[in-house]
């Protein structure tokens, strides 16, 4: 990435790199309204289908889960994909089920569409079954997703990428 950044104009996003511009979206609040609204509907014991081991954006979602589950009497499972890939997704359907959890949040949207081909591909329905949800909706209304919604968020934030030599910090 630094290579890259001597030659040609870069902003990183949701990638912490010390002396790179970068946007860092605080997900916190989004996880915090997460978790409020499984444990709403009684999940006590809640698996997070986590993305890349290194990834920023990663601890940046797993650390909030984990406090507020502790803050609040609810149980938070790790669960490793190892990547943010549908096939990681996937494969991890197994492990939720064998969790014994009764309600998953992944780390972005292709790693949730993954989960919920793989529960289906295990017999079970999202969410009469098993609850799931992931972060990438803009406005964490927290049903499932609609095709769509977390594009508008992902071009916001492209939008925002495009400003920082205009304004060096902004909040989206």
């Amino acid at each position: 990435m630094r290579a890259f950044a001597e030659v040609a104009p870069l902003v990183l996003i949701n990638r912490d790199l010390a002396g790179l511009p970068r946007i860092l979206i605080d997900a916190s609040d989004g996880i915090a309204q997460a978790m409020e609204h499984l444990t709403r509907l009684g999940h006590r014991r809640i698996a997070y289908v986590g993305g890349p081991e290194l990834s920023w954006s990663n601890e940046q979602r797993s650390a909030p889960a984990q406090q507020w589950a502790r803050q609040h009497g609810a149980e938070m499972i790790l669960l490793p994909a190892g990547e943010a890939s549908f096939d990681a997704g996937r494969a991890m359907a197994g492990a939720i089920l064998q969790s014994r959890t009764t309600a998953a949040i992944a780390f972005d949207d292709t790693l949730a569409q993954g989960t919920l081909t793989g529960l289906a591909d295990c017999g079970r329905v999202v969410p009469r079954d098993f609850w799931r949800s992931h972060l990438s909706c803009a406005d964490l209304d927290l049903e499932p997703c609609r095709r769509g919604r977390s594009s508008q968020f992902v071009k916001r934030c492209g939008a925002s990428a495009l400003r920082p030599s205009i304004r060096p910090c902004e909040t989206l």
